[in-house]
């Protein structure tokens, strides 16, 4: 995460193919979740004179709670630590192979088991499919599709619509919320 000042100057500078704009819950494995508003966009970004990436995500909240090299970069790159000089050095990483898209993110929301055993929009990606449908954070998830959520573990459902076919041009999502079911077809 950077701060908002410095994703600002990043984003200017970077060739960005697209800023997102994310609201509702941010999760950070320093940081927690947080309620805030996150903004994300995909570039060309140069970290030395020789290591020039195309397409690494910079991420940042207005109110960012800590600061921290982003997993993206750590796994494109071999991190080698001076202690004596307190330098960080960075070599491209020859195994690194970028992750396959999720069908959450390519539909512009993430999903999350909550404590009360259901699963619930936790996100929504501004201008994206979710959101144009109408899906609304806290929505809770019955089934995508043919796969219900109460049909197995509730963590493997989670895995299983992970995984879906993102390229599918409809997918019908049914939720609850205020004790209606609706339908969206994203």
């Amino acid at each position: 995460m950077l701060t908002y000042e410095t994703y600002n100057e990043i984003y200017k500078t970077s060739n960005p193919e697209l800023q997102r704009i994310i609201y509702g819950q941010i999760v950070s494995s320093i940081s927690g979740i947080r309620n805030d508003t996150a903004y994300s966009s995909i570039g060309k970004i140069s970290v030395a004179e020789r290591l020039n990436n195309d397409s690494v995500s910079i991420f940042s909240t207005k109110s960012v709670a800590v600061n921290a090299l982003g997993m993206g970069i750590i796994k494109r790159y071999n991190v080698l630590v001076d202690y004596q000089k307190q330098d960080i050095y960075l070599q491209p990483n020859p195994s690194y192979i970028a992750p396959p898209v999720s069908f959450f993110n390519s539909k512009g929301f993430r999903a999350r088991l909550t404590k009360d055993g259901s699963i619930r929009v936790i996100n929504l990606t501004a201008g994206l499919n979710a959101e144009k449908a109408g899906l609304q954070i806290g929505d809770e998830i019955l089934s995508i599709n043919d796969i219900k959520t109460d049909q197995e573990d509730k963590c493997s459902v989670l895995e299983k619509f992970d995984a879906m076919e993102w390229k599918t041009q409809t997918n019908v999502i049914t939720v609850k919320r205020n004790e209606k079911v609706l339908k969206f077809e994203i």
